[in-house]
């Protein structure tokens, strides 16, 4: 399995939505996952959803600049965050199982 990893791109103006929920500075590279984990997050405290389809998030002022649209379906969230992100890395993972035997082909019986 893959991991890829993240930075924003200059200017970006999510980092600079983001950098104001955070005690502590954005790391500088991350996972898209743990980015939309944190927008979701956000957008709970703020009561961001749309009471009658909790699947739709009313952005607000901040976010709607930040997104560059004043609501979406979660299913988007994806899109137009990734908008505003370069790919730095691609990382390997290896699922590893009991014996020290991996999922790889050589080695499944």
């Amino acid at each position: 399995m893959n991991i890829t990893v993240y930075k924003f791109k200059n200017g970006a103006p999510l980092h600079s939505y983001l950098q104001n929920f955070q005690s502590k500075p954005m790391p500088t590279k991350f996972t898209l996952q743990t980015l939309i984990t944190n927008v979701l997050s956000i957008c709970k405290k703020e009561s961001r959803f749309d009471i009658n389809n909790n699947n739709i998030i009313l952005c607000g002022s901040k976010l709607t600049k930040a997104l560059n649209v004043p609501a979406l379906h979660i299913k988007q969230l994806k899109h137009y965050i990734c908008k505003q992100l370069i790919c730095v890395d691609q990382l390997s993972t290896y699922l590893c199982l009991p014996n020290n035997r991996s999922t790889t082909s050589s080695n499944k019986q």
